[in-house]
């Protein structure tokens, strides 16, 4: 066939005119000269042809659009493939696309929008009825007639949930901008709902005149925004919206698809219920009742000229001829109160008799499943869409397990969504136990009013805290709070006392006066003349315990934290705590003569970072643990440093499984690829060290080969054994995992019977 071009045939269509072009092909108009009838031939660029991901794009759209019969669908009238040139005769739509229509008008007014968008549900649930998902719908995708009537096209990134198989190379298909979050991640199983979230960023645009990024955000920055961030409603570019059917794009670009509408069917019966309750409004706006007149009434305008005339002819009982200047002024002042007076008298009295508008609400939150407090009435858990409340001002608070909880004052303005997002900060909490009770604790160098005990909701971070009271030593502490933790502090004050003996200790709290002494401390670390100074005393506590002591570079044998060191010289020491696979601890403490000084700390744990890919797919765990199930992409996650087994379960090529080592700040990066093989040296001998001719048998099946023989084994745990027909195997069959770093022959051997007997590995 010839190159197509304006003016050629192909068979008995003439080409017309190029309507559009893009990275796989052209779309022409063309007369079928046989029918006289307009049509539209998409076809495939002759240098594309020979890939099989386009070849396999354009069959899918065809075969979709064979299956599908619906009034919004463009029709397909025949696919061909003639010497390598592919091409589609569908139906020719008069008109334009829909996002030539926005760009056209910035916006499409929304009752506009709920015929437009009615249609192209109409589309798509025929399509989902009929087991067809599509994947890239847009505004690009959907074409209007002169007419107003929607034609849906492209669906070459369809697929049929009927018949998966052929479709699986573009899983993740889509224009970016429309994609899901499930999309984006790569994941495989995507279904309906991931056509609703297009759906529903298709009815943003259309409302608002544009979607929720910046022009010059970079791919990864968009990837980011689906997957992670919260979209301002469209109400935020176009406050025209209706509430209601702001509330509808929301739920559908809701970012879990059990957060969505579950259905095509279910989007399309909240838009019918809107649309209801907005023309049952607009019939109502024709009459105003005697409420709404009296509600526009401002009190601040109210005549009181009335009052003030009636007070000013009486007379005074205390007015006297001696002072006629006088008195009149009075008369104005009193009347002047009297005025102001019967103004906030009725101001408030309107104020009481006509609440206030009532106003929608929106509160989203990150993460979502706050519970929602307006007023100190419960309003759900976020997201909460279309709250209503009183106009004005309200107190507004959230909470949520392990954040902090937030409580905030806005002010509602009726007849418009009033949208409030937060983010909410991470917190651990700490159990503080103190003895005296009416010792004084410090946080960060904040009073902190305790008594005996509290239950303190602190964000995460560091704190350093001090606990004192008169007569008592002081006790200093720091606490580094990870999100979620729960930390329990007893800080128990020991009443000063003249030095006494202090003995080592293994429990918490002060050494008993008149305890043995302990004589191992290295030389450095002891008192010269215990006569001439008074000692003190160091109290070690660590989490996790089990850390190693050091004192001015000395390490203290035989001590682990927590412990207690004493007969300390006073003054300025190093202190160090060393625990295998956490960064070390060091600070400068000072021993106080008489005192104890206590050390609390949190040893912080050395991490690093694995990724792990698995082809073509599989389960990952970690210590037995699953963190990610039936993967293509790949996993990463962050652990403490140390040694790991990681297994991968593939429902048919089995389990590979290998002890890896996460080292600090680093990565350590995994590949199994199930599709790979090994070839490894497969022998067989007899008892007398003779070779032996012998089936190879791997994972219980017949290989075909036989000893001895270089065989590829597929990556993971696979059991391998030799057969031979009068033997019995010796040393068993064997099990291995086969990896890139097996190099070991698998030598087997084997014993002859008198007689031919089942074979028994």
């Amino acid at each position: 066939m010839a190159k197509v071009t304006v003016g050629s045939y192909i068979e008995h269509y003439h080409i017309l005119e190029e309507l559009g072009k893009g990275g796989m092909g052209v779309v022409y108009k063309a007369l079928n000269v046989n029918l006289e009838k307009y049509v539209a031939i998409k076809t495939i660029t002759l240098g594309l042809s020979s890939e099989k991901i386009i070849t396999n794009r354009f069959r899918t759209e065809a075969r979709a659009l064979a299956k599908l019969q619906n009034p919004n669908i463009v029709s397909i009238f025949d696919f061909r493939v003639d010497d390598n040139q592919w091409f589609i005769v569908m139906e020719y739509v008069d008109g334009k696309t829909l996002s030539q229509k926005i760009r056209e008008n910035d916006s499409i007014p929304w009752q506009e929008c709920l015929g437009i968008f009615k249609q192209i549900l109409s589309a798509i649930g025929h399509a989902h009825r009929a087991g067809i998902i599509h994947r890239d719908i847009k505004p690009n995708n959907i074409m209007l007639t002169r007419d107003g009537m929607v034609k849906i096209t492209d669906f070459g990134l369809a697929k049929d949930q009927k018949n998966l198989s052929h479709t699986q190379t573009s899983s993740t298909g889509g224009t970016l901008y429309y994609m899901s979050p499930e999309q984006v991640k790569g994941l495989h199983f995507t279904d309906n709902r991931s056509d609703i979230y297009s759906l529903g960023l298709t009815l943003y645009e259309m409302l608002a005149g544009k979607i929720p990024f910046r022009k010059d955000d970079s791919d990864f920055a968009i990837r980011e925004a689906i997957i992670k961030h919260q979209f301002p409603p469209p109400t935020h570019f176009n406050p025209s919206i209706p509430v209601g059917l702001n509330s509808i794009v929301m739920r559908s670009i809701e970012k879990r698809p059990e957060d969505r509408f579950q259905s095509i069917d279910e989007m399309l019966e909240s838009m019918e219920q809107f649309e209801h309750a907005a023309t049952t409004d607009q019939t109502k706006l024709g009459s105003v009742t005697e409420n709404q007149t009296f509600s526009q009434i401002n009190p601040a305008e109210f005549d009181i000229s009335y009052v003030t005339d009636s007070v000013e002819k009486e007379e005074h009982p205390f007015e006297t001829a001696e002072s006629p200047v006088k008195s009149k002024r009075f008369r104005y002042s009193f009347v002047g109160v009297l005025a102001i007076i019967a103004a906030i008298a009725v101001y408030f009295i309107i104020t009481w008799l006509i609440p206030a508008p009532m106003a929608e609400l929106m509160v989203i939150s990150t993460p979502r499943g706050a519970r929602l407090m307006v007023n100190g009435e419960n309003a759900g858990q976020t997201p909460v869409y279309n709250f209503l409340a009183r106009s004005g001002p309200i107190n507004i608070s959230l909470e949520k397990d392990s954040y902090l909880p937030l409580d905030t004052v806005i002010t509602l303005v009726s007849d418009t969504l009033n949208y409030f997002a937060c983010d909410l900060v991470p917190a651990g909490m700490i159990d503080i136990e103190i003895s005296p009770s009416n010792a004084r604790v410090w946080i960060n160098e904040h009073a902190t009013t305790i008594k005996g005990n509290a239950n303190l909701k602190l964000a995460s971070g560091s704190y350093d805290i001090r606990v004192a009271c008169e007569g008592y030593q002081t006790l200093t502490d720091k606490v580094f709070l990870q999100h979620g933790d729960s930390i329990a502090r007893i800080y128990s004050l020991a009443i000063l006392t003249p030095a006494g003996k202090m003995s080592a200790s293994s429990a918490y709290g002060v050494p008993e006066e008149g305890s043995e002494k302990r004589t191992d401390y290295p030389a450095a670390l002891r008192l010269s003349n215990p006569m001439v100074f008074h000692s003190g005393a160091l109290s070690v506590r660590s989490k996790p315990e089990g850390a190693d002591i050091m004192l001015d570079g000395y390490r203290v044998p035989g001590f682990l934290s927590p412990c207690i060191l004493d007969e300390l010289a006073p003054g300025a020491h190093l202190l160090e705590l060393h625990k295998d696979g956490y960064s070390p601890y060091s600070d400068s403490i000072m021993i106080t003569p008489e005192e104890t000084t206590l050390v609390i700390t949190d040893l912080s744990r050395m991490m690093g970072d694995i990724k792990v890919l698995v082809k073509p797919w599989g389960s990952i765990y970690i210590d037995q643990q699953l963190v990610k199930e039936n993967t293509n992409t790949a996993y990463s996650g962050r652990f403490g440093t140390g040694q790991y087994d990681l297994k991968v379960v593939h429902s048919t090529f089995g389990v590979w499984q290998k002890a890896v080592e996460i080292n600090k700040n680093q990565v350590t990066s995994v590949v199994i690829d199930f599709n790979q093989f090994i070839y490894v040296p497969v022998t067989a001998f007899d008892v007398d060290g003779n070779p032996v001719w012998a089936d190879i048998i791997v994972d219980n099946r017949q290989t075909g080969d036989v000893t001895p023989k270089e065989v590829g084994l597929r990556i993971g745990l696979r059991t391998v054994a030799a057969r031979k027909e009068g033997y019995v195997l010796v040393n068993g069959e064997k099990t291995v995992m086969v990896s890139e770093d097996l190099f070991q022959p698998l030598k087997f051997v084997l014993r002859k019977v008198e007689s031919s007997q089942a074979y028994q590995p």
